[in-house]
């Protein structure tokens, strides 16, 4: 569900454009239904999404406001930045395995965990940046 609202569409909408009935979208979302195979394909394209986190094994996939923490962190750190990124919120969503944490909380926990994980990269950054300047102009005098 949480792909859909992001896409803006409403589950007609989404029944629509992967060939499926509405009401199955209803089923899915409310009532825990799970689709065939093909079908979860067919939303995955339409949302575009994983397979995997519409079934629920990829935490790090398809939400707008972690793409964009991604994005950034890769935009300020690179490739490796992200891997990063998405490795500290793996990690924070295998602490809840099996656990059940409200929408308020997820998103609690994702905005300090988004601070954090720039605040200490700007930290390093800083520290070993400095270091790498000051021993360079030592080597040229």
């Amino acid at each position: 569900m949480n792909a859909r609202v992001a896409m803006n569409l409403q589950r007609k909408e989404l029944a629509e454009k992967a060939g499926i009935a509405e009401r199955s979208i209803y089923n899915y979302e409310l009532h825990g239904m799970h689709p065939q195979a093909q079908t979860v394909k067919r939303l995955a394209e339409v949302l575009n999404v994983t397979t995997s986190y519409l079934l629920g094994d990829d935490p790090k996939t398809a939400n707008p406001d972690h793409e964009k923490f991604f994005e950034e962190a890769k935009k300020n750190y690179g490739y490796k930045g992200k891997r990063e990124a998405e490795d500290v919120l793996e990690r924070a969503s295998a602490l809840f395995a099996g656990g059940d944490i409200g929408e308020d909380e997820k998103e609690i926990l994702f905005q300090s965990l988004t601070e954090a994980f720039f605040a200490a990269k700007d930290k390093a950054r800083k520290k070993f940046s400095g270091k790498k300047r000051a021993s360079a102009g030592k080597t040229r005098k």
